[in-house]
């Protein structure tokens, strides 16, 4: 392996959507499901879209036939909405402070040096995540790899796919100790941990830089607009 494999999460780490996401979630969850689909007790942070409409429907009685179709149905019903309220707001939508500089850095020293490689590791699904990223100024194909929300069954799960992918890609299996998995929340330390990953935590979520500690992340910062300690970390 001669790349250090960067995986990113998409909100509060790359983006902040302003709950936009979670507006569009409600309202295809309503026109699919009904009124029994609600957000109350609901965890949204560091977690898989899939887990999070399972959650919202623990109050719906569906077979688990069922529950399988309207899941596709709000999918498609999610991202359509989701894109027209981007349409309507989608300068709400902002990188996080230093993103934009950092992924410029960073991919131009992919481009010329080939010691780094972009992806993301997020519980999105790959189109809203795709949107999202956009909306912000920033784009899509910046990053080499992607594993999302409905491609694997918990988020330890993605990060697994994800170095499957690089081997995939690359014909060098990854290895562990150079992949960094960056994100906002106790899940993304998590899922770097299970494979021996480095957990790189910023606080720009709702967890503290000593909540992200106590977690068991590696590295934590309050944000990215200082990359030093990520520079530090794969090699100036």
């Amino acid at each position: 392996m001669r790349h250090t494999l960067l995986m990113f999460d998409v909100d509060l780490t790359l983006v902040d959507a302003a709950g936009a996401g979670q507006v569009a979630m409600l309202t295809a969850g309503h026109e699919v499901c009904g009124e029994g689909f609600t957000f109350q007790g609901v965890s949204f942070g560091g977690r898989l879209d899939p887990l999070i409409f399972a959650d919202a429907t623990v109050g719906c009685d569906y077979t688990e036939a069922e529950g399988v179709q309207r899941h596709d149905a709000f999918r498609s019903a999610y991202i359509r909405d989701f894109e027209q309220l981007l349409a309507r707001n989608g300068r709400s939508i902002k990188p996080l402070p230093g993103i934009p500089e950092l992924l410029d850095t960073l991919r131009i020293r992919a481009q010329d040096e080939g010691d780094v490689m972009l992806g993301l590791l997020t519980g999105n699904y790959a189109q809203t995540a795709k949107l999202k990223i956009e909306a912000a100024g920033l784009r899509r194909d910046w990053f080499t790899l992607g594993c999302f929300g409905d491609e694997a069954d918990s988020r330890p799960g993605l990060t697994e796919l994800a170095m499957q992918r690089y081997a995939e890609q690359t014909g060098t299996p990854a290895q562990p100790g150079r992949v960094v998995i960056i994100g906002d929340t106790q899940h993304d330390v998590a899922c770097a941990k299970a494979h021996g990953c480095t957990a790189f935590a910023v606080a720009t979520g709702r967890l503290s830089a000593d909540e992200l500690r106590d977690a068991g992340a590696d590295i934590v910062v309050d944000d990215l607009s200082d990359p030093t300690p990520l520079f530090d970390l794969i090699g100036n």
